[in-house]
């Protein structure tokens, strides 16, 4: 994963990783990636986390793909959250994000 650029959810994107499994052709792409581990409470610690997403031909079947990711947070302010994608994109997948409170 050396390497592989950080990133962030911010406008409309949402100010998170989606915690659940979001429906194909969300989010500008068909299958939608979402993660519900547990994101690291401490600051500035990489934590690794695991990503699902629909296999583009299994609409019922939302954990079908996985891959792994890392997440740091950035400050003690809430979903103040970067991560790095492992594996590589393929052009039906994508992250989704959601506006956390």
């Amino acid at each position: 994963t050396a390497g592989r650029p950080w990133f962030r959810f911010s406008g409309n994107a949402g100010n998170k990783l989606a915690d659940f499994c979001v429906p194909m052709w969300s989010c500008g792409t068909i299958a939608t990636m979402w993660s519900n581990s547990s994101m690291p409470k401490s600051i500035g610690i990489v934590t690794p986390f695991t990503v699902y997403a629909h296999d583009s031909s299994s609409v019922a079947k939302c954990d079908y793909w996985q891959s792994t990711g890392s997440v740091m947070r950035c400050s003690s302010q809430a979903h103040d959250f970067i991560y790095r994608y492992d594996g590589t994109l393929g052009g039906n997948r994508g992250f989704c994000g959601m506006i956390a409170q």
